[in-house]
């Protein structure tokens, strides 16, 4: 069994990794989705969102396994932020 492995390392203050919205709440997970990684890998390639090119591409990355390592501690805050609008 030949296994390649390509770690990627994210690294950023307050980074916010959403899988979940659902009316006004929206949540984040303590790392990145699949299709997060994804769309970076995609924009580092220089495939434009919805391109021949993406849809080309897609099936065969979307076929790869995504595992998080767990080497790294994470915590997460709470903050306020408003979605759509305020009924005045």
């Amino acid at each position: 069994m030949n296994t390649t492995h390509l770690p990627l390392w994210f690294d950023a203050p307050l980074q916010s990794w959403g899988f979940a919205s659902r009316f006004q709440r929206r949540t984040t997970g303590l790392f990145p989705t699949k299709s997060g990684v994804l769309g970076i890998v995609f924009a580092a390639m220089g495939l434009a969102k919805g391109s021949t090119a993406e849809r080309d591409q897609l099936p065969l990355l979307a076929a790869l396994t995504l595992r998080p390592d767990g080497s790294w501690a994470a915590s997460t805050f709470k903050d306020c932020t408003h979605i759509g609008t305020m009924n005045r």
